[in-house]
């Protein structure tokens, strides 16, 4: 069984933040564009690891809001970062970190949870971002969030 995580849709002004990983071809889903987020630990929530993970890769401490679950038991957290927290943004894990404007996603290499989203639910994910607004999980064809 393969461990559960965290990712964090990570919305600033009508775009999407997302990181190019590394180009590894030990980790899963190298050189590819994915939410920030990550593993989740011993003992720990996945809202603390979506918090955990921000800190480490994008090194920002913003509110994250859980959405919902995948099938397989991640954590999706919607984040709105504010002008102040978007400044402080510096990428400390990837490649890359760069927001993209909805019709921007389709052009690239998606990985991770957000390329099944994303590939299933294109229309309700570029509503999302363009809107800001948080939407009903199932429209992402997320599971309702267990508070784990």
């Amino acid at each position: 069984m393969s461990k559960v995580g965290a990712g964090v849709l990570l919305m600033h002004r009508g775009k999407l933040g997302l990181i190019l990983r590394d180009n590894n071809p030990n980790i899963a889903w190298p050189n590819t564009w994915a939410m920030p987020g990550g593993g989740q630990e011993v003992g720990e929530l996945l809202t603390k690891t979506a918090k955990r993970e921000l800190r480490e890769e994008l090194s920002i401490r913003p509110k994250v809001n859980p959405l919902g679950m995948t099938e397989r038991g991640n954590g999706i957290f919607f984040c709105n970062l504010s002008d102040q927290i978007w400044r402080k943004v510096r990428l400390r894990e990837g490649q890359r970190f760069a927001f993209f404007w909805p019709f921007e996603i389709n052009k690239l290499e998606l990985g991770g949870e957000f390329r099944t989203m994303f590939g299933a639910y294109p229309d309700q994910v570029k509503q999302m971002i363009a809107s800001g607004q948080v939407p009903c999980p199932c429209t992402l064809g997320l599971v309702p969030w267990e508070g784990r």
